[in-house]
């Protein structure tokens, strides 16, 4: 190991790393030149001391049972990265705020004390989390006053808090964020919100509007979109489409009914969306035609089914969650042809969820028995494309899933009973059909 660099150990089931065999390798002397450093779902309870890893870069560690930051992280001075989506921490330590290099810190689907930490980026969970910190020590008659909390009350002069910043990634316009009590700082700490008033920061608010009626909100560390925005954009604009990705929305935006008659395409893949509960509020987006939720932590699609109205919806993107369970899409998305949920946790294809549909991605999930019946979607208008190559079923094999979706279907028709098969043939107008019985 002695040109090691990278380590990846995603997706096994471990519960602890020998560290203690690593460390009678020569891999040891390496630890200090690791850049990226990843053991994401896992099931991991905590990390080693990190105090000599100097090199490091990036520490993935999402989705494992990680109960606390690991003994010397916040000490390194060259990390930039670090998730810990989806674990058990519940207090971030305060020594964070001084972990200057550090750009990015995924924390959400965690039990944390401090719940509203995982609606704020990185700069401002720093820029909290700083006011509790020990400041260090004063001379004699100094001002500061040590509490019995943990917390000082530090006069002003002295502080580092920044009141001018914004209290989110969004500009300052999400709503609730200037509550005092929102992190449990001290009650003399500096507010965290705006120098200027929130009604002149609104009244001032402007988003652009790129041609064809594209509003680009991506990238851009945003959590919300606020209403009276919205309400002024759609008075003069015509919306669309929606780029929301790459931000911390942690539920779907309401506020998208502005738009409800116009916006055709919707996009708020790698954002913060999480179990069963990032859409609460019934929404109509009449006018939608694609929707793309990919790269978030969504275990389950009620929420949508439940709560949004989008009888024109044609594509849908829900790739990268953690989705268990596929309903009936269609009885609530009658054009809805195209679907992509690939890299989810399905268990299960059930042929009436994908029924009526034209392409649809399944691939690398837990499927552990393909079902039949799905052979006899195929036909003309019917099912097109269907990959569930990379899940756990041993039939069929791969060199009948190699031959693509048509000698797939072929393959299950042929393990469909014989009464059904008749019927299905009669339906559909189809003869006698090559079941591949011949392939193993």
């Amino acid at each position: 190991m002695a040109r090691l660099r990278m380590l990846n150990l995603n997706e096994n089931a471990f519960e602890t790393l020998p560290f203690e065999s690593l460390s009678k390798l020569p891999l040891t002397e390496l630890l200090p030149s690791l850049h990226q450093f990843t053991v994401s779902m896992n099931r991991i309870s905590s990390l080693p001391d990190m105090s000599s890893w100097t090199s490091l870069l990036t520490l993935n560690a999402d989705e494992n049972s990680i109960t606390s930051f690991p003994e010397g992280l916040t000490s390194l001075e060259n990390v930039r990265h670090v998730d810990f989506t989806s674990n058990d921490i519940r207090v971030i330590p305060p020594e964070v705020a001084r972990m200057e290099s550090l750009i990015m810190l995924r924390i959400t689907g965690n039990p944390l004390r401090d719940k509203k930490f995982t609606s704020l980026t990185t700069e401002e969970l720093k820029d909290t989390l700083a006011a509790r910190l020990e400041p260090p020590p004063q001379a004699e008659g100094g001002g500061i006053e040590q509490f019995g909390n943990g917390f000082s009350l530090v006069p002003p002069g002295i502080s580092d808090a920044k009141p001018d910043a914004p209290v989110n990634g969004d500009n300052g316009e999400e709503e609730g964020r200037s509550d005092p009590d929102d992190f449990a700082t001290p009650p003399t700490s500096a507010p965290n919100s705006p120098a200027r008033s929130r009604a002149h920061t609104l009244s001032s608010q402007t988003w652009p509007i790129k041609p064809g009626g594209l509003l680009d909100r991506s990238n851009t560390e945003s959590s919300s979109l606020h209403p009276v925005v919205c309400s002024k954009i759609a008075a003069v604009h015509t919306i669309r489409e929606v780029r929301l990705q790459h931000n911390t929305f942690t539920q779907f935006p309401n506020s998208l009914s502005f738009f409800t008659d116009t916006i055709t395409s919707l996009s708020m893949a790698n954002n913060q969306l999480t179990g069963e509960s990032w859409l609460t509020e019934p929404i109509d987006l009449t006018a939608l035609q694609e929707l793309s939720l990919a790269s978030n932590f969504i275990t389950s699609l009620t929420p949508l089914t439940t709560n949004l109205c989008a009888p024109n919806l044609q594509k849908a993107d829900f790739s990268f969650n953690r989705i268990v369970k596929l309903p009936p899409l269609r009885e609530f998305f009658p054009s809805l042809t195209i679907l992509h949920i690939s890299n989810n946790r399905l268990e299960d294809l059930d042929p009436e969820a994908i029924k009526g549909m034209k392409v649809v991605d399944a691939s690398n999930n837990e499927i552990a028995h393909l079902n039949p019946r799905i052979g006899l979607l195929g036909g003309t208008g019917n099912l097109e494309r269907l990959d569930v190559t990379g899940n756990r079923f041993r039939v069929p094999r791969w060199n009948v899933l190699d031959r693509g979706t048509e000698a797939t279907l072929r393959w299950l028709r042929g393990r469909v009973p014989v009464a059904e098969m008749a019927e299905w043939r009669a339906k559909s107008g189809q003869g006698e059909d090559d079941a591949f019985n011949d392939v193993d």
